[in-house]
């Protein structure tokens, strides 16, 4: 696991040199060494930009094509996924889509990084009043999900992305626990 993190890291250097200077890339999140407890998200810095490259997602499970939505907000600060669901922070909510705080209205994108690729996508609906979500579709094999990768996963990275598919949050990561 620590050896395909370290490559994940290198290569997002890379990325980074050659970004733009108007883009100042968010540092990364060391992953935990292990035995570590699991981070709170409360206690976390504030993370606003993309800690991932949001093409490299490939949206192939869930039926859902998020792959063209466009960052803005809301804004997303923490993120912590374990074996049974994962929790966030929210920085700032849906309501800027037009959304009440109850309106499920925005779909909850997971990726997994396993062997150097980002699997998953789409695996349920969210709202801003909801901070945390289980993984009942996914362990149950929903539309394309492949289980496995929950478990086998060297880092998550997490998205919203409007029900049209249009806007999205920035991505928030995290390392496996």
């Amino acid at each position: 696991m620590k050896s395909i993190w370290n490559r994940f890291l290198k290569w997002l250097d890379r990325l980074r040199g050659k970004m733009p200077a108007s883009a100042p890339p968010a540092p990364p999140e060391a992953p935990a060494a292990p035995g570590t407890p699991a981070t709170d998200p409360a206690a976390q810095p504030d993370r606003t930009g993309d800690e991932v490259d949001f093409s490299m997602l490939a949206w192939t499970c869930g039926g859902f094509g998020g792959g063209g939505a466009v960052l803005g907000v809301p804004r997303i600060g923490a993120l912590k996924v374990s074996s049974s669901g994962l929790t966030l922070r929210w920085l700032t909510g849906l309501e800027s889509w037009g959304l009440a705080r109850t309106d499920a209205g925005a779909i909850a994108a997971l990726f997994c990084l396993v062997d150097g690729h980002w699997r998953g996508g789409k695996f349920d609906w969210i709202s801003t009043s909801r901070a945390s979500r289980d993984f009942n579709n996914i362990r149950s094999g929903y539309q394309g999900w492949r289980p496995a990768d929950l478990d086998a996963a060297d880092a998550y990275a997490f998205v919203v992305v409007s029900a049209d598919g249009r806007r999205r949050s920035n991505v928030i990561t995290c390392a496996r626990t």
